[in-house]
């Protein structure tokens, strides 16, 4: 599966290796959680640890058929987000 990483997912200075391990270890996902970039698809949304036991990451994806990933964000999980995924938690 190959993963494209634009800048802005390098914006708050993550690194990949703990990006990776964020959505690979991830306490919520949400599919589509969200309204898509001009043209594009709805991004999934990734929460989850890093390797030291730092805050918890917030990664947004968008999948491109059929199999590619473009990460496009990625930062330490804000208030706002958490809130939206333990919503979607309960409804689901």
């Amino acid at each position: 599966m190959p993963i494209r990483w634009t800048s802005s997912a390098d914006k708050h200075g993550i690194s990949q290796e703990e990006v990776l391990y964020a959505m690979t270890h991830w306490h919520y996902y949400l599919p589509e959680f969200d309204e898509p970039r001009v043209g594009g698809r709805r991004p999934d949304l990734y929460i989850g640890p890093t390797r030291l036991g730092g805050p918890l990451l917030e990664v947004m994806v968008t999948r491109i058929p059929p199999r590619d990933l473009e990460i496009f964000h990625v930062m330490p999980l804000r208030d706002k987000i958490r809130r939206r995924a333990e919503q979607a938690n309960k409804e689901n």
